[in-house]
């Protein structure tokens, strides 16, 4: 059973939003009796019969199967469960005594399993244990499930606290999941991270968050997460931290001496700025584009919380493309082969930063 404690501070942000997410000892619950039929053997019987069929193999002497009953109390087999639970299994699946040995009816069988189960049934529910269980906290996956579930927040807990420990190949294990004191700090940081992010910000300064498409990543088809008919690009989610105006800044990938990659077929192309998939700019490709221009749209009004912004071009491209090279997936591989002749080359987004906000009008009724 877990429980969350949550602690969130008015605004304005003076604290932070604390999580801590523990798992408690399992609460004993009473079990029923197994449903068995029961002849009720007396101890003196029940030894009777187990030294009749069982006593020359599960002995001292002979201890086959790495089991011996000499020492076996069946008046309180309690004292010794595993060896109690053994017998049970052994004698309800059929297995004992083996086939070929002499064997006690099915009225004596169930008879003795019965009487094993019931008093060991009886101590346990006079004296119930579950057994010991560690302090259990969340691993980063569930700590990143209760915020979106508490706050309606996606947070990547990888980028926020340190990789979990495994045992046994599982990293939800609460004999590894230990909290130091350098853990501590870190939940306590990204706590407040997230607090912040959750409330908004009325006194937000503008700031500048720059997101990078990797060189290796091929921009010629459609990227996941950004408008239909459209190519290339980045698809991210991004925390508006007030009502404002905000201004995106793109960068795109240039040769070695400064020109656009892919000028020769920039002419006519477009780059077009979305939120949750609604078009708020779009930014004409100039051929001449150098490295060194600042190429940013108009201020765009845009509410706090958590919006997909994406940026792609329109997609005016198609194929089949016949180039010396085929195929020629890897476009960004080498760029200075940005106007080489057999080869297609396309502009390709190289950075795409969010400016703001400017002009706070307040903080939207967000999820959070």
């Amino acid at each position: 059973m877990r429980f969350a404690l949550a602690t969130v501070r008015p605004r304005p942000i003076t604290g932070v939003l604390l999580i801590v997410v523990f798992a408690g000892p399992a609460v004993a619950q009473d079990h029923p009796s197994r449903s068995r039929k029961q002849a009720g053997l007396t101890p003196t019987k029940a030894a009777v019969v187990v030294d009749r069929y069982c006593s020359s193999c599960h002995s001292d002497d002979q201890h086959k199967g790495g089991l011996s009953l000499e020492s076996f109390d069946l008046g309180h087999p309690e004292r010794n469960p595993e060896t109690a639970e053994k017998i049970v299994r052994k004698l309800r699946a059929g297995m004992m005594p083996p086939p070929g040995r002499q064997r006690p009816s099915d009225d004596e069988i169930n008879a003795l399993a019965g009487e094993v189960e019931r008093r060991i049934d009886a101590v346990a529910a006079v004296h119930p244990y579950a057994g010991f269980t560690p302090l259990h906290r969340l691993n980063r996956v569930e700590y990143a499930n209760s915020i979106k579930a508490l706050l309606g927040l996606d947070v990547d807990a990888t980028e926020l606290l340190p990789a979990d420990d495994l045992s046994h190949g599982f990293n939800n294990m609460a004999d590894v999941l230990t909290v130091s004191p350098a853990l501590l700090e870190a939940y306590i940081s990204t706590a407040g991270k997230i607090s912040r992010e959750a409330l908004g910000d009325l006194h937000a300064s503008p700031v500048m968050a720059t997101y990078m498409i990797p060189r290796v990543i091929s921009q010629t088809h459609h990227v996941d997460g950004t408008p239909f008919g459209t190519r290339g690009g980045v698809s991210i989610l991004h925390t508006f931290p007030a009502d404002g105006e905000y201004v995106f800044k793109v960068a795109f990938y240039t040769h070695q001496q400064g020109y656009l990659f892919g000028q020769v077929q920039a002419k006519g192309q477009q780059l077009e700025i979305a939120i949750n998939g609604e078009r708020v700019a779009l930014v004409d490709v100039d051929p001449k584009f150098k490295d060194t221009d600042d190429l940013r749209t108009a201020p765009i009004k845009i509410k706090a919380g958590q919006q997909i912004v994406s940026a792609a071009f329109l997609d005016k491209f198609d194929g089949p493309v016949q180039d010396e090279v085929q195929p020629y997936e890897q476009s960004l591989i080498d760029v200075n082969v940005a106007n080489m002749p057999g080869l297609t080359t396309l502009p390709h987004l190289r950075g795409l930063s969010i400016v703001g906000p400017n002009q706070v009008t307040g903080v939207s009724e967000t999820a959070s």
